[in-house]
């Protein structure tokens, strides 16, 4: 089957031992299973089901670490969920997935400080990530037209993930949100375009190194629908609609009360227009739509969005994407992560307030000098309509890189750097975090996305004397918060299949 590359969608715990990683899948399920629920005592001395969850996904990504070693393969696209675990006739099931995690320090043993820039919607990831996360996807298909090229297929997946900070991994790492829960008919008729509804995450656009998803209309949406590829003149069309709930926008009326609006977002992308050999152009449209509210004091708003995305890709797998993008009112998002409206319990006014971001993304995989890096950039104006301390406006930047020297196929050292300075008019403040890693790494590929991943590290960053007490001084009792430099150590573990 196709490989089917849809951002951090997916995790799986076992992926088999040598030669035996195909034919015992359903054992796996069934043991991931029995681990995860048995006392506590009986599988190791820690205190609940979350860490014993973390104990297994740590397990798992040793396991296929050494199966890779000695079979020589490695997942190599970001975040790809790929291949059919179990095969009977014209059944097939996939069980893949995500997982990060990490222990990390700071200066005199204190909990591993985090590095952002407070109002920037991102920060750099390399040894900056004292959180861990996961995902499991299960994906069931039944096959309708058996071929390599243009398969057909009706299609089932369900996705469990979540995501704790360190310190509270404990208590809110439980596994227990459905991220995913959809239905596709693949290549209808023959036909090559894909119909599908349900919660889903949705053809996720991001900068790896940051961890910035500059475009992702279907993560925490309630529901959906839409219907992919297809073929229309140079490109393909995509179409979707997204039914979006708000459960804790702060009333007008009342400080403190709570209510609910309902949003209706579509998302109609053309993607694939070939512009010259090795160039391809992307064009992306949103139209939003959010309930007044009589409770709330809120007004009916619309908004749009606009723009676009062109990829070059160059030799040995490198690529380069620059993207344009402006949304207004309803259509833009409280984050990343998040596709719901903004509030005007946030400072928003939804009739006067937009954003526009550019940003480029660089991969290069450069095997004749042993090296491979990945380099981003982000310009990013938001305008919340209406007045803040000095202004409306907040201004990010942020520009960095990251580069990975192999020794051989397994070890290589790591390095990253990244900048971000934010103009908040909002807060009436301004100034910069800049953040830098270094480390040794055992890997599986001379790729940038080879995985899984494992390294040690050390990370310095640097702040702003306006942002004392905003950075550093999280989670848990990172000791920064009256400080503008910092140091923190530890080791991380990623991995994807």
């Amino acid at each position: 089957m196709a490989r089917w590359t849809k951002g951090r969608e997916a995790f799986s715990i076992f992926v088999g031992i040598g030669p035996l990683a195909w034919s015992l899948s359903p054992v796996r399920l069934v043991f991931v299973y029995v681990f995860s629920v048995l006392p506590a005592r009986t599988v190791h001395p820690m205190p609940n089901k979350a860490f014993r969850l973390w104990s297994l996904l740590l397990l798992s990504v040793v396991v296929h670490l050494s199966s890779s070693v000695a079979h020589g393969k490695s997942a190599t696209k970001a975040y790809e969920r790929s291949g059919t675990d179990l095969q009977i006739g014209n059944h097939q099931v996939g069980f893949h997935g995500y997982m990060r995690a990490g222990v990390g320090w700071s200066r005199g043993g204190h909990a591993q400080a985090a590095f952002g820039a407070p109002g920037a919607q991102s920060k750099y990831r390399l040894g900056n990530e004292p959180d861990m996360n996961a995902i499991l996807w299960l994906d069931y298909r039944y096959i309708l037209r058996h071929s390599q090229e243009n398969p057909s297929f009706l299609q089932a997946a369900f996705t469990l993930d979540d995501y704790a900070i360190n310190g509270k991994i404990e208590k809110e790492f439980r596994m227990d949100n459905v991220a995913e829960l959809y239905v596709k008919y693949a290549n209808v008729g023959g036909a090559g375009f894909h119909l599908w509804a349900g919660r889903r995450f949705y053809n996720r656009r991001l900068i790896y190194l940051n961890d910035h998803f500059w475009l992702n209309a279907g993560q925490n949406a309630d529901s959906g629908m839409g219907v992919e590829e297809m073929a229309i003149g140079p490109g393909r069309l995509n179409i979707a609609i997204f039914h979006l709930k708000d459960k804790m926008m702060p009333s007008l009326k009342e400080a403190g009360e709570l209510g609910r609006t309902d949003a209706r977002a579509l998302d109609i992308r053309y993607t694939g227009i070939v512009l010259d050999k090795g160039w391809t152009l992307a064009l992306w449209a949103n139209m939003t739509h959010r309930n007044g509210s009589d409770e709330l004091g809120l007004s009916e708003r619309y908004g749009f969005g606009v723009g676009g995305w062109i990829q070059r890709d160059l030799p040995n797998g490198s690529r380069n994407i620059s993207a344009l993008l402006f949304r207004q009112g309803a259509a833009m998002v409280q984050g990343t992560f998040n596709p719901r409206p903004v509030q005007e319990g946030q400072g928003y006014d939804l009739k006067n307030s937009y954003s526009l971001e550019a940003n480029n993304d660089l991969l290069y995989e450069c095997p004749s000098l042993n090296l491979a890096l990945q380099w981003g950039s982000i310009v990013r104006l938001e305008s919340f309509g209406r007045k803040g301390a000095s202004g409306r406006s907040v201004l990010w930047g942020s520009t960095g890189a990251h580069v990975r020297y192999f020794f051989s196929d397994y070890v290589n050292a790591i390095g990253e750097v990244g900048y971000d300075y934010v103009h908040d008019q909002q807060q009436n403040r301004s100034g910069g975090v800049q953040k830098s890693t270094i480390g040794l790494q055992l890997s599986v590929d001379r790729r940038f996305f080879a995985r899984p991943i494992f390294y040690l590290f050390a990370t310095h960053a640097i702040w702003s004397q306006s942002f004392k007490g905003l950075v550093g001084n999280g989670p848990e009792d990172a000791p920064y918060g009256a400080e503008t430099s910092g140091w923190t150590f530890g080791a991380h573990v990623e991995h994807w299949w």
